[in-house]
């Protein structure tokens, strides 16, 4: 359970980054659910300018069940981490519950 960030390609001009986040469902009602994420550089600041990464998918939980929801972007120009300089990058991610307006 949690969240797993990968860099499947990487290179100086960009990089793929994929999130991927367990969540449950600890309502005692169905819930429809996407996943936002938002990154920041090893400065604290946001990068792609702020927006928030979201996922492709809705999801639909029973109550008590639990899954995987997955968000992918790319990154341009990443401080990369290396042996000497110690970048990282953070991602904050959030289960938003969709409610359907009448």
């Amino acid at each position: 359970m949690g969240t797993f960030v990968t860099t499947p390609t990487v290179t100086a001009e960009s990089a793929t980054i994929h999130i991927r986040s367990t969540v449950t469902n600890e309502s005692a009602t169905e819930a429809k659910l996407s996943l936002r994420v938002r990154l920041t550089g090893p400065s604290g600041s946001a990068v792609l300018s702020g927006k928030a990464i979201n996922s492709e998918q809705l999801l639909i939980l029973a109550p008590g069940d639990t899954a995987d929801m997955d968000a992918e972007t790319t990154l341009p120009k990443p401080d990369r981490w290396d042996s000497t300089t110690r970048d990282v990058h953070r991602s904050r991610n959030a289960a938003a519950r969709w409610q359907s307006c009448r």
